[in-house]
């Protein structure tokens, strides 16, 4: 019986022997680092992507995240508002609709 053979070609003794192998070069003894500024300057930009991480974006998300929340609770104080104002409307009109109701059992008289 045949043992199948991996997706990617490495068997577990291919695995095994690379392991052995790279520890044998030892290739990170090797790897310095860049000597010249410019080389320095260039190195210090292989992890930047977008500067997504950056404080500047940070502080930037905090005020949008404070400026959303003003505006939600803005919403809210605002629609809080408008209804007030149409209970106010109501109680008018119910008002209103009892006055000339009893004026017009008082002969046009307002009471």
């Amino acid at each position: 019986m045949t043992t199948p053979k991996p997706k990617n070609g490495w068997t577990e003794r291919r695995k095994k022997q690379q392991a052995c192998a790279i520890r044998r070069w030892q290739p990170w003894r090797q790897s310095t680092g860049p000597k010249s500024e410019k080389g320095k300057a260039e190195s210090r930009m292989n992890a930047y992507k977008h500067g997504g991480y950056s404080a500047a974006r940070q502080i930037i998300n905090l005020g949008l995240a404070y400026h959303r929340a003003f505006l939600k609770h803005a919403a809210l104080y605002i629609a809080a508002q408008e209804e007030e104002e149409r209970q106010r409307e109501r109680a008018y009109k119910r008002k209103m609709k009892r006055t000339i109701g009893k004026a017009s059992k008082n002969n046009g008289e307002v009471l």
